[in-house]
């Protein structure tokens, strides 16, 4: 009889212990046929053996334990169960290797919760709904094995999860009995977060050896913000995996403090720009808000339009100027909103100060602003120009209330207009 599972498959050994009797195998063997056979009792009925390979009495009575649990005995001349991996134990245990290597393999996540990923309508056309409903995963078998660093993942997102800096979360691998949690993300240079009791690791990928199913694991966000993946990889088949369980680390609020108000730059008549060139007497009916800012708009909240940005420099911990640990500022399109992100046209005053105007940055400012939103911007006379043509000169903003050149200790160019509406 021939084998099927993968582990198993074009073993002679094994496939002759399936038809033979002369070449069962008992107490005494040693070679790669019996760790094959240990694996298969640990993935398949959670024996606790070492697969060295060694058919010795713990083996034996892994063996022994599996067959009276499914009742194997060859009843023309047995009673009872036996230790001996014969033709019916082997087609047994190859039948439900082959079972196991057919089915998904998910990595869940107990807490926090997970949620379908944005844009994510087209993966729920495929007709795998209730599988995706009920652990937020589904199998992949054709995805190449992940390297530190990783340019994009190498199957599809399935579910997000959303965390802080420093909240642990815990998760699930289901089905996966054997095989290797994998955690990895696109950048090396330093871990968004970490996957405790890790064999294996760098800041750009992690390992850990899963020994069972429904085994859990722990990790915990590291002081940064971005994107790290959760990918199950099986022995068996070689290659297949799991969808991939994103993390996004997030910080919730701004962590810097906010400078005093300034007097007005006497070059702006409309007494709408301060010599360090933030925005003075705001509109009312909105929030305020500071790209990339820190702190020195006051009144305004620090965000960054692109989680590339949310982390920025280091604190200044004493007067030798030696850099602390890194602050971070929130994410504007934070999906835990309310509260962590914003909502759409929520925004009544936008201030971007010395900071570059990024495409993402375009596309939230028209996300988030509410009609009549003012803008302004101080710093490099190209990014004032871009926005003058993105909104002035479309007709999507009103004439300019005030611009020219501006202080705030680095030179540059200020433009302050409102949104139609």
């Amino acid at each position: 009889m021939a084998l099927f599972s993968a582990r198993f498959r074009g073993d002679s050994k094994l496939e002759a212990a399936a038809v033979s009797d002369p070449a069962h195998i008992t107490q005494g063997a040693r070679g790669d046929h019996v760790r094959k056979i240990q694996l298969a009792l640990i993935q398949l009925d959670g024996a606790k053996i070492d697969p060295d390979g060694n058919y010795g009495p713990a083996t034996a009575a892994a063996v022994l334990a599996y067959k009276r649990k499914r009742n194997i005995v060859n009843r023309s001349y047995q009673t009872q169960a036996d230790n001996i991996v014969g033709k019916m134990t082997m087609a047994a245990l190859d039948a439900e290797l082959l079972l196991q290597e057919q089915k998904p393999v998910f990595v869940q996540s107990l807490s926090p919760p997970a949620g379908f990923p944005r844009g994510f309508e087209s993966t729920l056309a495929t007709g795998r709904i209730s599988a995706l409903r009920q652990s937020f995963a589904v199998g992949d078998g054709g995805a190449p094995k992940p390297t530190a660093p990783v340019g994009r993942p190498p199957a599809p997102v399935i579910s997000e999860v959303v965390i802080s800096p420093g909240q642990s979360g815990t998760i699930q691998v289901v089905g996966g009995n054997g095989g290797t949690l994998l955690r990895f993300q696109e950048s090396d240079q330093k871990a968004f977060a970490k996957l405790k009791n890790a064999k294996r690791s760098t800041n750009g990928l992690e390992e850990i050896d899963i020994g069972s199913d429904l085994e859990t694991f722990t990790y915990v966000g590291e002081r940064c913000a971005d994107h790290t993946f959760f990918q199950w990889v099986g022995p068996d088949p070689p290659g297949k995996r799991s969808g991939i369980l994103s993390v996004l680390v997030l910080p919730h609020f701004s962590e810097y403090e906010q400078d005093p108000v300034r007097a007005p730059d006497s070059r702006f008549k409309s007494g709408l720009l301060s010599v360090e060139a933030t925005p003075l007497n705001p509109r009312a009916g909105g929030r305020n808000v500071n790209l990339f800012g820190r702190g020195e708009s006051n009144g305004f909240a620090d965000f960054s339009t692109s989680i590339k940005f949310c982390e920025d420099s280091p604190k200044t911990k004493d007067s030798t100027n030696k850099p602390g640990e890194f602050l971070l500022k929130p994410w504007t399109n934070d999906p835990r909103k309310p509260g962590a992100g914003l909502e759409p046209k929520s925004v009544k005053n936008i201030c971007c100060r010395n900071s570059p105007v990024f495409p993402v940055t375009i596309d939230e400012i028209d996300r988030i602003a509410a009609p009549g939103c003012r803008i302004t911007f101080a710093g490099d006379r190209g990014f004032a120009e871009l926005l003058r043509k993105t909104y002035v000169e479309s007709g999507r903003a009103n004439k300019p209330l005030d611009e020219g050149p501006c202080g705030g200790g680095f030179g540059g160019f200020a433009i302050i207009f409102e949104l139609k509406g």
